[in-house]
């Protein structure tokens, strides 16, 4: 059990984050955590007909909107462009009323 700032926690459980983010829950409330970089992938729950699942990730995203983290859009496109020791560029922020229309969707 973490019980001390983090400066990056990763994400990869392809489409369960909510769960995982569940079990984190003390850890982003007691300590800071810096960066988290997640991958939103609603079509894992959704091939499994977890709706409820679905819009629980997309309330955790606005979630985070709302506090002092930032939601970006990571452009496949370009994603094997750059090599390791180059910095990525900027990427398009998500905000509240983009997640707010897949809420709704």
């Amino acid at each position: 059990l973490i019980k001390e700032d983090v400066l990056l926690l990763k994400v990869d459980v392809e489409g369960w984050e909510w769960s995982v983010m569940q079990g984190a829950a003390q850890l982003l409330e007691n300590f800071d955590v810096r960066n988290v970089v997640m991958e939103y992938s609603p079509g894992v729950p959704e091939r499994h007909y977890f709706i409820p699942e679905i819009k629980a990730t997309i309330q955790m995203l606005i979630n985070f909107c709302m506090s002092a983290y930032k939601i970006a859009h990571l452009d496949d496109e370009h994603k094997h462009e750059n090599s390791q020791d180059q910095q990525l560029g900027p990427f398009q922020e998500i905000k509240r009323h983009n997640l707010l229309y897949d809420l709704l969707d």
